[in-house]
């Protein structure tokens, strides 16, 4: 015997649930388990955290009669896909915002005042019935639930809203608690998690030539002034290679499956980033940054994907090692690939502006920001906007030609 924990040890057991579940139920849809065993959850022993817990302890007791499920289905899927910046090409997508896909939890990533998010439920068990909502935990955040009642036939649907309020709720600290629509013989239980923000802003906005301009909205999370400041822009270092599929090594001389090359980070560097672009999308390329003494990894991307990217914040100074893994191609013949890096110093480059730069803002009020560059060499370039009170900068890259 042994002893194993982790998530390596609860998959094959949730997924043996989940088995058991659909033999109970083989008409319901994934996500429609996924619910069941979500909303009958109870909290773990040793914490509630929704960012520990999740939903809470799986009860195979209560999961088989959850009595209202969520489910979202291909399509919604898809949008939600979309909305993340993944087109997968499917007929009819619509961009979805993540806090509205229809699954038993609810997330809402930047509160900038007030912010809305829609569910639909099934009644999947064998009564009619009228469920009341109840809000535990969520500190500093007014939740308005509507309508104040259910009353789902069997096998119908009903929809409800949940409106989320700033009430002074610390900035940038997630404030956590449940959902739980109450019956005489069910309780459906869903985890929230609201991030309240002093301004929400786009995470990053690209452009295009030597010279342009762009604009984008930012919405006020409080009656404040927000100073914004330009940092950058900065010209990237392009390299190209060519390596053949095989393992990786983390050798400073590298092989034939691996690349390797020096990034410099200066004093004052805020931002650093590394870009990995495969020549064929079917190709899975990975990227790891090592600091210069070997002792840790900067920073590491190796997803299944032809392109991957490593990001720091504020960096040490330094010397980096870059390493490109080849870990496998699409014929298993070698694969092209283009290699980009980064470091933006803090405060402007003097080839960006930004206007305004400065807003007299009031709650829930958006306002259209507009960056101007000139005089760009042909090359990528990357810099950031940042607003003053708020710790989540918009990051700009522009790409000027080649």
């Amino acid at each position: 015997y042994d002893f194993y924990s982790g998530t390596s040890m609860s998959s094959p057991h949730i997924a043996g649930l989940g088995l058991l579940l659909r033999d109970l139920h083989p008409a319901w849809t994934p996500m429609e388990i996924k619910s069941a065993m979500m909303t009958t959850a109870f909290d773990h022993a040793t914490t509630t955290s929704a960012f520990e817990q999740g939903a809470g302890f799986v009860d195979p007791r209560e999961f088989g009669e959850p009595g209202l499920v969520y489910d979202a289905d291909v399509d919604d899927w898809a949008d939600f896909l979309l909305g993340q910046g993944v087109d997968i090409g499917y007929p009819g997508a619509r961009a979805l915002d993540a806090s509205q896909l229809n699954q038993p939890s609810i997330a809402v990533n930047e509160l900038a005042g007030k912010e809305r998010v829609r569910r639909t439920v099934t009644n999947v068990s064998d009564e009619t019935l009228y469920l009341r909502p109840t809000v535990s935990g969520m500190d500093g955040i007014d939740v308005d639930v509507s309508p104040r009642q259910l009353i789902v036939s069997p096998g119908a649907k009903a929809t409800y809203k949940v409106t989320f309020s700033h009430a002074g709720a610390p900035f940038g600290e997630y404030a956590q608690g449940h959902l739980t629509w109450k019956s005489r013989d069910f309780e459906v239980r869903s985890p929230m998690v609201v991030n309240p923000v002093s301004v929400a802003a786009p995470a990053e906005v690209s452009g295009t030539g030597t010279d342009g301009s762009l604009t984008y909205d930012i919405t006020a999370g409080a009656d404040a002034t927000i100073d914004l400041t330009v940092n950058g822009l900065s010209k990237g270092v392009v390299e190209e290679g060519t390596l053949a599929p095989g393992a990786l090594t983390l050798n400073p001389a590298g092989n034939a499956s691996t690349a390797v090359s020096r990034f410099q980070v200066d004093a004052g560097t805020s931002l650093a980033r590394v870009d990995l672009d495969a020549a064929d999308d079917a190709d899975d390329f990975d990227l790891f940054v090592v600091n210069e003494s070997f002792t840790a990894f900067a920073g590491q991307s190796a997803t299944g994907s032809a392109d991957e990217r490593v990001e720091l914040i504020d960096p040490e100074p330094g010397n980096y090692y870059v390493f490109v893994n080849a870990f496998a191609t699409s014929d298993g013949k070698p694969g092209d690939y283009t290699l980009t890096n980064y470091a933006v110093r803090t405060g402007p480059a003097g080839n960006m502006t930004v206007d305004p730069q400065s807003i007299d803002a009031q709650l829930g009020e958006t306002y259209p920001v507009t960056l101007d560059w000139a005089g760009l060499d042909p090359a990528p370039y990357l810099g950031w906007v940042g607003y003053s009170g708020s710790e989540q900068p918009t990051i700009v890259s522009i790409d000027a030609g080649r």
